[in-house]
């Protein structure tokens, strides 16, 4: 019996459809499923002290807490109270309550973290300069953590990151967006991606408003072996290979006045600003950061 050329090119072109096909949709499914915002959170749930989902890691306090006095969206966000006075408002190392919420069960080892954010007009750091905002931690509870964000020196509203531990040493970077103003909410977004175990390619980048205001690459936060040295503060070397984010946390610490948080999230995938679709991936590196070395 003979097959006509023709019916078996038909039969050939249809089968490579299909199979084209078919791998464009596991394809699409795959990147569907593995690119997730964990979850956003408008703590409108939240009453005084009793926030939903989050728990005091640290210190727990009237002056890190739900409110009404100021919302993104709704009506209710995370109200930091600061009293610019006493041991917990001028030390930048310890004191006042920290409060977080876990990654459980997406731990992960790529996080982007958007959240909005709002300083009191008579804002102003502790008195050496840094009031912390976040931190990103590599282990439940308060520690171990791997990134803080924070406000940085005189210029109250200037975002800095900071590398607070696992890598060669302690290191922060300045955003270069100018003093923020007291009053309007700002949209802030951050992406920190661990590295290759034994390999500097991971990476931090920092957004303000969708625009990137920080980019640090070739960064390596953990080591080759599972036993490497564990990440805590003044541990100036990679963690161990298994090292993940499980937590976020927000800090109340060494300031005078107030910060408001509102619309938490965290993701695997760039989130975007309140309220927009989430923006395409914006490698442009920012204009003259500057390094700043902590010892």
């Amino acid at each position: 019996m003979r097959v006509s050329t023709t019916t078996t090119r038909r039969c050939v072109k249809s089968f490579s459809r299909i199979a084209l096909f078919s791998i464009t949709a596991v394809l699409v499914l795959f990147t569907s499923a593995q690119a997730t915002v964990f979850w956003d959170d408008d703590f409108e749930g939240a009453n005084g002290m009793s926030v939903p989902n989050w728990a005091y890691d640290i210190s727990p306090e009237t002056s890190l807490q739900g409110s009404t006095e100021a919302a993104r969206t709704g009506t209710k966000s995370i109200k930091a109270f600061y009293f610019g006075q006493g041991p917990i408002d001028n030390n930048p190392n310890g004191g006042g309550p920290v409060m977080g919420r876990s990654l459980a069960p997406n731990y992960t080892d790529h996080l982007f973290l958007r959240f909005a954010y709002r300083v009191s007009a008579n804002f102003q750091p502790g008195s050496t300069g840094q009031t912390k905002i976040m931190r990103i931690n590599t282990g439940e509870g308060f520690g171990p953590q791997v990134i803080f964000l924070e406000h940085y020196g005189s210029a109250y509203g200037v975002i800095t990151t900071g590398m607070y531990a696992c890598n060669t040493n302690d290191t922060w970077w300045v955003g270069n967006q100018g003093a923020i103003p007291g009053g309007p909410w700002q949209d802030i977004e951050m992406e920190v991606l661990l590295n290759t175990p034994g390999s500097a390619d991971g990476l931090v980048r920092l957004w303000v408003n969708d625009t990137l205001i920080i980019q640090q690459t070739g960064l390596a936060f953990r080591g080759p072996a599972t036993n490497s040295p564990a990440c805590n503060p003044g541990q100036p070397t990679p963690a161990g290979s298994n090292m993940v984010i499980q937590r976020v946390q927000m800090i109340r610490q060494s300031a005078t006045g107030q910060t408001f948080y509102d619309r938490v999230a965290a993701g695997n995938t760039r989130i975007g600003v309140v309220g927009g679709s989430p923006p395409p991936m914006d490698t442009t590196p920012p204009a003259s950061p500057t390094a700043l070395q902590v010892q």
